[in-house]
């Protein structure tokens, strides 16, 4: 993977918004699967905080290829299931492709407005999708709204504004950042402003996990983090001279908040 892909695909950020409104839609599938590979025990971890059992009923809001809701049917067993929902048609139609166990199940639905029952489900979690929702507060007092009492409520988030990126050019850096978190992404701080959001939904017993992804591969972080969407050529150049010796870094720390519904 080179910084070439830009050329190719919508900012990450932006492209997220409306998948099925891109040129090419089925890139952003692949990239969610990249990103699964890099995180997959951070996914692990998160799903244990749904506390999954025989007979619950689960529900993936932003839910993608739907790899998550798959990882899960295994763990609520035959009597119990695992809703996942996305707002592309393009990703449901991917989840469905990739096979729909026993006890698991797909659908295209707006997270601001969730077409479920109050109280249905006994655990929702969310995953890097608050970041590019109109109004994530909303979505998640629609999450809160279909867990039961003392059900649980998930979410996992980056904070562009903790992007950090060893380069030669401080000022630059600086700005790149800047851009990553205001320009390309609707909400760059959601990561640190989940644990108050949770407070004003009256979410109880929140706990907040810290996650740091760190890259030492440059071609990686270009691809992951999109940084040849807001570097300059010169910039990206000395990222790239310092890759070819080994001392290339960059990283961004995201967090998990989970709590229970009062």
């Amino acid at each position: 993977m080179t910084a070439g892909m830009s050329d190719r695909r919508a900012p990450v950020g932006r492209g997220f918004r409306d998948v099925d409104a891109q040129a090419r839609r089925l890139d952003f599938g692949a990239y969610l699967e990249r990103v699964a590979r890099i995180m997959a025990a951070e996914k692990a971890a998160s799903h244990d905080l749904l506390e999954p059992a025989p007979g619950h009923r689960l529900l993936d809001v932003g839910c993608g290829n739907g790899d998550d809701v798959r990882a899960l049917a295994g763990r609520v067993a035959s009597t119990g299931q695992v809703v996942g929902v996305d707002h592309s048609q393009t990703m449901i139609e991917a989840a469905r492709e990739r096979g729909v166990p026993g006890g698991a199940d797909f659908g295209v639905a707006d997270a601001h407005q969730l077409p479920f029952a109050d109280g249905c489900f006994d655990a929702a979690r969310i995953e890097r999708t608050l970041q590019h929702v109109a109004d994530p507060l909303r979505v998640l007092a629609e999450m809160r709204r279909v867990v039961r009492r003392d059900g649980i409520v998930v979410a996992s988030e980056p904070d562009w504004g903790t992007l950090v990126i060893d380069s030669a050019d401080r000022e630059a850096t600086r700005e790149v950042v800047r851009r990553q978190c205001d320009d390309h992404t609707r909400h760059g701080w959601i990561g640190r402003q989940l644990a108050g959001y949770f407070t004003h939904l009256d979410i109880a017993a929140i706990e907040v996990r810290p996650v740091t992804l760190v890259l030492r591969s440059f071609p990686v972080a270009v691809d992951i983090l999109g940084l040849a969407d807001s570097g300059d050529a010169s910039w990206l150049a000395d990222l790239c001279d310092r890759d070819r010796h080994g001392a290339f870094l960059a990283s961004m720390t995201g967090f998990t908040v989970s709590g229970r519904v009062a």
